[in-house]
């Protein structure tokens, strides 16, 4: 059987995934949350902790996402699996 066009297997490989997992949305990086006048570091609840059930704090962000997650587990599940 003939191997698909490369064309075709990106637009298929890309129909139905969500924004973050797409490769021509990459320039995800953490970052530190942004300290604010009462709190030097501030935390926030992971969200793939959170939604694994973990009541888990985190110091990180992502960048382009805006999303606590921990460095480097967290923020590359979000970032790599569709059903993180």
């Amino acid at each position: 059987m003939p191997k698909p066009d490369y064309k075709e297997r990106e637009q298929f490989s890309y129909e139905n995934i969500s924004e973050r997992l797409h490769a021509k949305h990459w320039a995800h990086f953490p970052k530190h949350i942004d300290p604010t006048v009462s709190k030097l570091r501030p935390s926030r609840p992971c969200k793939v902790c959170r939604k694994n059930k973990k009541c888990s704090e985190t110091t990180w962000e992502c960048k382009r996402c805006k999303v606590p997650l921990h460095v480097p587990v967290c923020f590359e599940q979000y970032h790599t699996i569709e059903d993180y």
